[in-house]
Parts: C-alpha cells; structure tokens; sequence
C-alpha cells in the first residue's frame, strides 16, 4: 500500500506545477543568472528558489490549518516560480509580464483551466511593491488569502535566520549599488531596510509563526549601520 506521501507526489496537477516551476527557474537563471544575459545580485533564480520554498512550507501549514487545499498549493507554486520571471521592464511592468508568461506555460500543459490561469495572474500583480510615507507596501489585498501567502514568500528572508537574511541582503545591495558601493549608499540602504523591517508584518499567521526573526535582523543592521555612521 503506498504511503500518503507518495500519493501526494503522484497527484498530476501538483507534479505538472512542478515541472513548469523548474522550466521557469531555467529560464531565470539563463536570464539573471552568474552567466545570464543580465546577471542580478537579488532577482535571481536563488530568490524564485527561496519563494517557491516558502510558498510551500506556508501553503503545507495552510492546508493543516484547513485554510487552503492541495489544488491551491499547486497554483502558489506556479505563481511563486514565476513571479519575478520578468526584472528588466520596470516595476509594474515586470509582474504583468511574468503573469502572462506564467498563463501561457499553464495552457500549454492543457491541464488548468481559465480560472486556474486568472488566479495565479492575480497572485503575481498583488506581488507588487508601492511606497506609502516612504514604506515599502505589497499590493495583495485582505481579501485575497492565495495573494497573501504568495506576498508573505516574496519576503519571508525579512524574517528568515540573520544569516540568510543578511546574505540575501548583501545581494540586494549589490544589485541596486553594485556599481557605486560608497559608504552613504550602504548607510541609505541599511536605513531603508531597517525602516521596512520596522514595519513591516506578514499578512498570514502562518508566514508570523514560519518566519519569525524579524526583530533580531532589525538589530543586526541597526548595529552594521552603527558601526557605519561611526566611520
């Protein structure tokens, strides 16, 4: 008789999320890779690793605390491999770009249907950031719990064990100062990832009880950028 586990792998809507999860992450790392046409400290396969690994490990607590089912879980692991598909149109841009993408490798398998393809759009778009008072913001929504998961993956490094967030840290940074790393341009960029980390909260009880490091990462880069502002 074959274990629950092996039932679980064998479910074909879950298997084919994965298959197209690991196409996407070709293509990223052919895109944004060490040796991709346009290599990215942060916006790299690494990164769409990481939150395919979260969206899992939430999606797996979501579905014991019968929030979610199985079927959800397989569309979260499409949306969170595809969600950054796309890093060089801009903000905005990049989403609704990935979000096609994703629609298009769904059809292609003629195993989802329509809706399945409109949720996993709306759960890419409500990864987008806007600034409010200088705070970074994500777009999902309360109204939207797939989109809330998806959301809290694309940050859960925020409250990840200080050492990964700190190496995923050091890869933003190279990313967007990576040409020009003065000293102000680490303390701006230290400043504004302790404002995030000040207040920012996940919007799931799952990714609160997951991820739960948050603080001590904000006093980590409270005493780097001590130790900066002393220089």
């Amino acid at each position: 008789m074959s274990s629950p586990e092996v039932e679980i792998l064998r479910d074909p809507v879950e298997m084919t999320a994965l298959t197209l999860a690991n196409q996407a992450f070709e293509l990223i790392n052919a895109k944004y890779g060490p040796e991709g046409q346009n290599p990215k400290g942060y916006h790299n396969v690494v990164h769409s690793h990481d939150v395919v690994g979260a969206t899992t490990t939430l999606c797996d607590l979501a579905i014991a605390n019968r929030k979610i089912t199985p079927k959800d879980k397989a569309l979260l692991i499409i949306s969170g491999a595809f969600h950054d598909f796309e890093q060089d149109l801009g903000s905005g841009l990049n989403e609704v770009s990935s979000a096609l993408a994703a629609r298009e490798a769904m059809r292609n398998t003629g195993v989802f249907t329509p809706l399945d393809e409109v949720t996993v759009e709306e759960v890419i778009l409500a990864t987008q950031i806007h600034y409010e008072d200088g705070v970074m913001l994500q777009a999902a929504t309360k109204d939207n719990l797939l989109a809330q998961i998806v959301a809290d993956a694309d940050l859960a490094a925020l409250g990840r064990e200080t050492e990964i967030f700190w190496d995923r840290s050091v890869g933003l940074y190279a990313e967007l100062c990576g040409d020009n790393p003065t000293i102000e341009n680490q303390i701006t960029f230290l400043e504004t990832t302790a404002k995030l980390l000040r207040n920012h909260d996940y919007y799931t009880d799952e990714a609160r009880e997951l991820f739960p490091h948050q603080a001590a990462n904000l006093a980590y880069v409270e005493i780097v950028l001590s130790s900066l502002v002393r220089l």
